[in-house]
């Protein structure tokens, strides 16, 4: 049986490679900030770890916010850290993804270019971004190399490695759960069916049984935790009847084969020329647990979507992050039904088709990071001595005061993360998140998320990013502003 210990240390080699690689990149074209990433800034600036994790509302999951305390104390700009933390993600993932591939028996050679070819497209722009949606992409794929693993070899360390990535796994991302369940099932189905069999197992049943029940331990007691503290497991959210549904999952469908299926041919091709010498029995069964995993995901998506409403609109990325498992199933598709294509095709046409996989995928690849650095390159502005910023708050450091303060009026539940972001990045800003009034001199600059009608203030600039305006006034004169007024008059997701 191969040792994993020399496949550790080609990916250790290629996750060094990779870190510097990255490192460069980032320098020379920064880092990509989204609204989400400031609040996560702001419940990792609360206290300490216990302090945040306590303090944290139940909205987003508290794992990232945690992770930020801890290197939100290095003394570091939040743009440097903001690099570090995509260095680091994309490293964990691709190496995850490169021992996935390997227990199938796919060269790390191989391997490297299916790894770069999952985070091609919208997602490329997940790893240049400081957000949770890379981190649970991280644990979604050890706990499926976890559970494969084990699958093949049975040996129990590869438990407690699932029981590790699977617990952090909702604690990344809340529709991690949804893949939990799935993983578990997996689990425990195997247990059932070698102890129905009467199969000798060279693990203990009662350990895998123990690790099926210890992995939810960490979600169940933060979520203790959320019903103590606000009396629910979640805030309250608005309820959403607009969409049934089979119509959001057919929109996810249609999103995710507008904009993944040249990436899934791609990866079905390649699929088609791995070496079939010796038949991998585990091809289809590690196909249709990687995909599983991503349907219940979108199941999960789905439900949650026509419950809740939480945005105006569904980001792609919120689909997406299922794509990489996709892409990856495909392969593996490929891969099991190459021996039956090729009796039809010949082994010169299956080369072909091979190649003309590899080609497409390095097409893909290149485009993919090209357009994704232009992007960043367009939007960046420099803000730090050691690495540019980029975003679409990106204006931000044009509209902050550096001599008087900046005042930024937004709701404590407002979905406008350009106003949010001005309170954290900017230097002299001054939130007011609570109503009353509140007095403004003049020379000073007044960033709101809602229109303010006095004379005394100048609009400079209205920003408008994802439906959400933000209005930046200069105050002319001494004025009062009501913010309660404002607060009453703002639509639900202002």
């Amino acid at each position: 049986m191969q040792s994993i210990e020399p496949i550790v240390k080609k990916t250790a080699l290629l996750a060094a490679l990779l870190f510097f690689a990255v490192l460069l990149y980032t320098i020379s074209r920064g880092v990509y900030f989204l609204g989400d990433t400031v609040s996560y800034m702001e419940y990792g600036s609360l206290g300490g770890p216990l302090t945040t994790f306590i303090q944290h509302d139940g909205l987003w999951p508290p794992l990232f916010a945690l992770l930020f305390n801890g290197i939100y104390r290095l003394a570091l700009s939040p743009f440097m850290l903001s690099s570090v933390w995509v260095i680091v993600v994309l490293v964990a993932y691709v190496g995850a993804v490169l021992l996935v591939l390997n227990k199938l028996h796919i060269s790390t050679k191989k391997g490297l270019t299916l790894a770069a070819l999952t985070a091609t497209g919208p997602l490329t722009l997940l790893f240049q971004a400081q957000l949770s949606e890379p981190l649970m992409l991280v644990f979604w794929v050890a706990s499926l190399l976890a559970v494969l693993a084990f699958w093949r070899t049975e040996k129990e360390h590869w438990l407690a490695v699932f029981l590790i990535s699977g617990s952090l796994l909702p604690l990344s991302r809340w529709l991690g759960a949804m893949v939990l369940v799935w993983l578990s099932a997996i689990l425990f189905y195997k247990v059932a069916s070698d102890w129905c069999s009467k199969k000798k197992m060279l693990y203990s049943p009662l350990a895998l049984v123990l690790t099926l029940v210890l992995v939810w331990i960490p979600i169940g007691f933060y979520l203790f935790k959320s019903k103590v503290l606000i009396g629910s497991y979640f805030p309250a959210r608005d309820i959403q009847t607009t969409q049934t549904l089979l119509s959001m999952l057919y929109q996810y469908g249609a999103a995710l084969l507008q904009q993944g299926w040249v990436s899934t041919a791609a990866a079905f091709l390649i699929g088609l020329g791995l070496s079939h010498k010796k038949k991998n029995r585990l091809t289809l069964p590690a196909a249709i647990v990687i995909l599983g995993s991503a349907v219940v995901y979108l199941l999960g998506l789905a439900f949650s979507e026509s419950r809740y409403v939480v945005l105006p609109y569904m980001p792609f990325r919120y689909v997406g992050i299922s794509l990489p498992f996709i892409i990856l199933a495909s392969l593996l598709f490929g891969s099991y039904l190459a021996p039956q294509i090729q009796k039809r095709v010949g082994k010169t046409a299956m080369r072909m088709l091979s190649s003309s996989g590899y080609a497409l995928a390095a097409i893909l690849i290149g485009v993919s990071i090209y357009s994704t650095g232009n992007r960043l390159l367009l939007e960046q502005q420099a803000t730090s001595p050691f690495l540019p910023y980029a975003g679409w708050t990106g204006d931000f450091k044009t509209f902050c005061n550096p001599t008087n303060r900046t005042v930024v009026i937004y709701h404590p539940h407002t979905r406008n993360w350009g106003a949010r972001s001005y309170t954290h990045l900017c230097d002299t800003a001054h939130p007011i998140t609570e109503g009353g009034t509140t007095a403004v001199s003049e020379g000073e600059t007044v960033v709101s998320a809602y229109a303010i009608a006095q004379e005394q203030l100048l609009l400079e600039k209205k920003l408008t990013v994802n439906d959400y305006d933000t209005y930046i006034y200069v105050v002319r004169e001494n004025t009062v502003l009501d913010v309660a007024t404002l607060f009453e008059e703002r639509s639900r997701f202002e």
